[in-house]
C-alpha cells in the first residue's frame, strides 16, 4: 500500500465519521425540538431576549440584545447528559436565532446591521453599506449646538429615499449602547 492510499483512506474515514456524526446529531436535535418549543422558560427568554433594551457587541460589530438565563437544567448533572450543545443548535436555527451565551449564563438575540450614532465622535453611518449618512455639520446650529430632532429627522429622511429601516442605536466610545428614538420632536 502506497503512502497516497493510506492518506486517501484516512480523508474516507474521515468523510464517514463526519457523516455518520452529523445523522447522530440530526436524531438528537429533532427528538429535544419538542423539549425545547414546550419549555416555557426557555421560550419566554427567547421573546425578552428580541425585546430587550440590555445592549452589547456581538462579532465585534453588530449590536445584539440580551437577557440573563439560567442554563442549570441544561447542563449536565448525574444521571443526565449536557444539553447545550444541543440548546445552542436551536436557538440558532433560522426560526428562533438566538445566541447561547454560555459563560455568562444569557441568550443573545443579535439585532442585524444598524444605523449607528457615534456619540464620541458625531459620527453617523449605516453599518450595511458602512458608509457615513449624516454629517455632523447638517445637524449643527449657527451657535455651534446640535439639534438632535434635525438629526433624527435626517436619519429618517435618509431610510425613506433607501427605503431600509433598520434600527437606530446611539455608542460611545466606553461601549455603551443606547435605542434611538427618531420620533418627531425627539
Amino acid at each position: 500500500m502506497t503512502i497516497e492510499k493510506l492518506f486517501t483512506k484516512i480523508e474516507r474515514l474521515k468523510e464517514a465519521s463526519a457523516s455518520s456524526i452529523a445523522e447522530v446529531l440530526e436524531n438528537i436535535d429533532s427528538m429535544l425540538k419538542p423539549f425545547f418549543d414546550d419549555n416555557k422558560g426557555l421560550q419566554d427568554a427567547i421573546k425578552a431576549a428580541d425585546n430587550s433594551e440590555n445592549y452589547t457587541w456581538v462579532y465585534g460589530d453588530e449590536i445584539a440584545s440580551w437577557v440573563p438565563f439560567d442554563l442549570t437544567d441544561f447542563r449536565a448533572s448525574e444521571g443526565k447528559p449536557c444539553l447545550l450543545s444541543a440548546l445552542e443548535r436551536y436557538l440558532e436555527s433560522e426560526e428562533t436565532y438566538c445566541l447561547l451565551e454560555e459563560k455568562n449564563d444569557c441568550l443573545i438575540y443579535p439585532m442585524g446591521q444598524n444605523i449607528i450614532i457615534n456619540t464620541a465622535e458625531n459620527y453617523i453611518y449605516d453599518q450595511d453599506s458602512a458608509k457615513e449618512i449624516v454629517k455632523i455639520q447638517e445637524y449643527t446650529d449657527e451657535d455651534g449646538s446640535l439639534d438632535y430632532a434635525l438629526r433624527n429627522k435626517l436619519i429618517n429622511d435618509w431610510m425613506e429615499t433607501n427605503g431600509y429601516f433598520p434600527g437606530c442605536y446611539e455608542c460611545d466610545n466606553h461601549g455603551s449602547i443606547r435605542l434611538v428614538d427618531l420620533s418627531e420632536g425627539k
